[in-house]
């Protein structure tokens, strides 16, 4: 093989590797539609918190009425859910919610976190059906 012939595939080769190196490698996982629920409890860990680092927040929602019902948490931040951050805004309405009791329903959107976690990534606010 003589040299001239060598340099096109290695030109070829540097290029598909570029190429490669630029596309994603995964792609991005679809929200998970969470079960409606009623906030129970809000958790806001602060920065001298022991589980700061593990996550920032979490809303406790109660997926049902009776005394039975599921409580399912949500967390944001963290090493828990890397990369997600509930707003201001977002943990008013969590709180507002809450004060309404069972009045406002919350219905969440979620990606999986380490552990299985779930991460808070939307959130719908509705009157009780």
């Amino acid at each position: 093989m003589s040299l001239t012939q060598s340099k096109p595939r290695s030109l070829r080769a540097l290029l598909l590797g570029i190429t490669c190196t630029l596309m994603p490698l995964t792609a991005a996982a679809a929200d998970s539609p969470g079960n409606p629920g009623y906030v129970q409890d809000i958790v806001l860990n602060g920065t001298k918190s022991e589980v700061y680092m593990q996550y920032q927040g979490a809303v406790i929602l109660l997926e049902g009425d009776t005394v039975s019902a599921v409580r399912r948490e949500y967390r944001w931040g963290g090493s828990v859910c890397s990369g997600i951050a509930a707003s201001d805004e977002q943990v008013r309405y969590l709180f507002e919610a809450m004060r309404a009791g069972k009045s406002l329903q919350i219905v969440p959107s979620y990606k999986l976190g380490a552990g299985g976690a779930r991460c808070l990534v939307a959130l719908k606010i509705r009157l009780r059906p």
